[in-house]
């Protein structure tokens, strides 16, 4: 269960079980600690003040026994009595606090009954001796206090010093007891807490090479992807719910992601690289087509020229217009032939260039396509770039364990940055071939309007071609007219000549137009096949 949560609640969970052991050892080290403080109060309060109580009886006892003595020997002293009774009764109050004090011992509760009984009965031998003294009965009382006084006190003496031996062993094995108890209780807050400093381990190694295993996969998957032939099926096994765990499922998704969108970019690449192919079968036909309409129309110049001179000589020969009659109606069904040619290529030219606009156009339309590609593109590249940025974040935040995905975050985002900057160039160049495109379709259109204008004027030939013909027939009745009519269709074909230089201008413009579009394709084709070698760098 503890695998699945987040890394946080691990490192949470392991420092709690490692907090909870340590106050645990703590716990127990206080009780115990407790425990021996208690023991040793009690130890100070009653044994150690016994042992002080005893000493302090025997020396009061001492000091009264000194005190009588010196009164003996100098009977005029006033603070024997005093001094002895002071004694005597600070030994009696120490009989009392020991009784208190050991009230629930059986033993000595007997030695101190039987020690107060010898005490009462010397401390009345000593009473009567100062008495004695004080009435100047100095033998009495010196047969007294050798008789029943010392060997009283000395009874008392030997029992005391056995009770303060007795208090002094006890007091050496209860210290013993306590510094025993002390040792083992460190013993046991040591094993504990290194008990506690081993589990902590435990888990904090199974949690170290839990995060290292999954840091390491990850690591790989990003050296597999920036590798010279990039693998785009590659995914990061899935091991738990914490952040490493979200963190593959978060690659797995962005490879997903990525993977078709390199599927994407390729068929985008081949139907571009398609396009541009039917463009330049198209611009070259263009060409091909136009150059055919400029030998024709170089054709026409040249009937038109001589049709000039005819209608010359027509005009200075107007005297030989009946005899030259069938010659000149041969001739003028011969230029209505011509211009019947002339309109009939025109149409075609006028075809052909409203075929280039529209491939033009299309052309036009694929680049605009090309550019919502880059778009979708650039797109990617900066939602990349903030996937890294997240990612290096999220490493920052891992601290030591994220500094190897921070690193490979910072390529990731330095190729999603290399991506934008590269459809920017590409969508640079496909705005530019925009513009030539659409210069191109301007010139189109204006070239399919003089077309247009054009065909209005041969059709201006042919009518006037008719009347030529017309005016053959009736020549033996306008024979005075042929003159005038004669310089009419000079003026006619010449203008008919201006009109095909300009065709022939605009057919020059239009074999420009085609070879730029033919080498904007091709430039577009370059992109393509750049674009296609990109794509392949990654196995998808």
């Amino acid at each position: 269960m503890l695998l699945r949560n987040s890394l946080r609640n691990k490192l949470i969970a392991t420092a709690s079980v490692s907090t909870l052991l340590l106050i645990l050892v703590l716990g127990l080290t206080l009780l115990q600690m407790h425990r021996a403080e208690q023991r040793f109060i009690h130890f100070i309060d009653r044994d150690e003040s016994a042992m002080t109580q005893l000493n302090s009886m025997l020396a009061d006892g001492l000091l009264a026994g000194i005190s009588i003595r010196n009164k003996l020997l100098n009977p005029s002293l006033k603070q024997p009595r005093t001094v002895t009774e002071g004694a005597i009764q600070r030994v009696n109050s120490n009989i009392v606090l020991l009784q208190q004090a050991y009230l629930n011992d059986a033993t000595w509760q007997s030695q101190l009954k039987e020690l107060d009984q010898r005490w009462q009965q010397n401390q009345q031998a000593k009473l009567h001796v100062l008495t004695l003294i004080e009435s100047n009965q100095l033998q009495a009382a010196e047969t007294h206090l050798v008789k029943v006084e010392h060997p009283g006190w000395f009874d008392i003496r030997n029992q005391l010093q056995s009770l303060v031996k007795i208090q002094r062993d006890r007091f050496t094995n209860t210290r013993s007891e306590i510094i025993s108890q002390g040792r083992e209780d460190l013993v046991l807050a040591l094993g504990l807490a290194l008990a506690s400093l081993i589990v902590g381990g435990v888990l904090l190694l199974i949690l170290s090479h839990r995060m290292v295993i999954n840091l390491r996969s990850t690591v790989h998957a990003m050296k597999q992807l920036n590798s010279e032939s990039s693998d785009l099926n590659y995914r990061l096994p899935v091991r738990g719910n914490d952040e490493v765990g979200q963190l593959a499922q978060a690659f797995n998704a962005f490879m997903d992601h990525l993977q078709q969108l390199i599927i994407d970019v390729s068929k985008t690449s081949h139907a571009v690289r398609e396009q541009m192919r039917i463009v330049s079968e198209t611009s070259t036909r263009s060409s091909n087509e136009i150059s055919n309409q400029r030998a024709e129309t170089d054709q026409v110049a040249t009937a038109m020229t001589q049709m000039s001179a005819s209608v010359h000589q027509v005009a200075s020969h107007a005297n030989e217009a009946a005899n030259a009659g069938h010659r000149a109606d041969a001739a003028a069904k011969e230029g209505q032939d011509v211009v019947a040619s002339t309109i009939e290529s025109i149409n075609q030219l006028a075809e052909e260039i409203g075929y280039s606009a529209a491939a033009v156009r299309k052309l036009n339309d694929d680049s605009k396509h090309v550019s919502e590609v880059l778009e979708v593109i650039n797109s990617v590249a900066e939602q990349t770039n903030l996937l890294a940025l997240n990612a290096a974040i999220e490493a920052a935040r891992a601290g030591e364990h994220g500094r190897g995905f921070a690193v490979v975050a910072d390529e990731v985002r330095s190729l999603a940055e290399r991506t934008r900057t590269s459809t920017q160039e590409i969508q640079t160049i496909i705005d530019q071939w925009l513009t030539q495109s659409l210069k191109a379709v301007k010139a189109m259109e204006a070239s399919q309007i003089k077309a247009d204008a054009t065909i209005e004027q041969a059709s201006l030939a042919d009518v006037a071609l008719n009347e030529i013909n017309f005016a053959v027939q009736q020549i033996h009745e306008m024979s005075v007219q042929i003159a005038s009519a004669a310089e009419e269709q000079s003026s006619v074909a010449e203008e008919i000549s201006e009109r095909l230089v300009a065709i022939d201008q605009l057919a020059n413009t239009s074999s420009e137009s085609a070879l730029e579009t033919l080498n904007a394709g091709e430039a577009a084709q370059q992109l393509s096949r750049h674009l296609r070698d990109l794509v392949e760098r990654f196995k998808i």
